[in-house]
């Protein structure tokens, strides 16, 4: 993709690996499915499309990377993904230039013994009234990124799924509820009043180096 651009505009777009590279941006206008491993290499990926609500399936065991400045055609400082990415057991990569902004819906879906995992740049999670937030269920889920959670987020883990939060963590107010598991494994930082409901924060991890919790000054934490 060149200078301007190129929309993929059928009903479904199903990625089975290939090359797309290029200075100019494409446009994910309508459904995706990534059935084998896919990379995105052009400068600008408008995942969401030109409407900003369309969804993309990741399969299980096939990894799905954007290798791209930007994941919206606008500032990434207040506008970002606002579809829904279902990742059915499989591994989404999001290397941006700069924390690229979830805002619509994304979905873990533990499926057929296959943990799903988000890798990359830091992940602002934020604006729930344009979707859902982050919802898991069936069992481990790796976000393997630094994550920040604004006071707009919403989190959400069923029964049975546990959400390992791996690296830094920022929590800025937010909704975390849910009968399974939060698992807090990297180094966290408390900006803004923020209450954990879920049935389960384990609090330290499991892994021998200590983490370390961070509450601001004036601000309240609650389990």
């Amino acid at each position: 993709v060149v200078a301007g651009g190129l929309d993929l505009s059928g009903a479904t777009t199903t990625y089975n690996g290939g090359s797309y590279t290029g200075a100019g941006t494409l446009s994910q206008d309508y459904d995706a499915i990534v059935a084998a491993d896919t990379a995105i290499d052009v400068a600008t990926f408008n995942w969401d499309g030109h409407s900003a609500n369309s969804s993309t399936t990741i399969n299980q065991g096939v990894t799905f990377t954007i290798n791209s400045d930007k994941i919206d055609e606008t500032n990434p400082a207040t506008d970002g993904y606002d579809g829904t990415v279902n990742i059915n057991g499989g591994k989404l990569y999001v290397n941006t230039t700069d924390p690229w902004r979830m805002e619509g819906t994304m979905n873990l879906n533990y499926t057929g013994g296959n943990i799903p995992k988000v890798y990359g740049t830091e992940m602002i999670v934020g604006d729930s009234a344009v979707g859902e937030g982050i919802n898991a269920t069936g069992g481990a889920s790796w976000v393997q990124c630094p994550v920040t959670f604004e006071s707009t987020a919403r989190v959400n883990v069923g029964a049975g799924a546990r959400v390992g939060l791996y690296n830094d963590t920022t929590y800025k107010g937010g909704s975390f509820t849910g009968d399974g598991m939060m698992v807090q494994y990297g180094d966290m930082v408390v900006e803004a009043d923020t209450t954990i409901d879920v049935a389960t924060f384990n609090w330290r991890a499991y892994v021998a180096t200590p983490m370390t919790t961070t509450i601001d000054p004036d601000v309240t934490f609650t389990i």
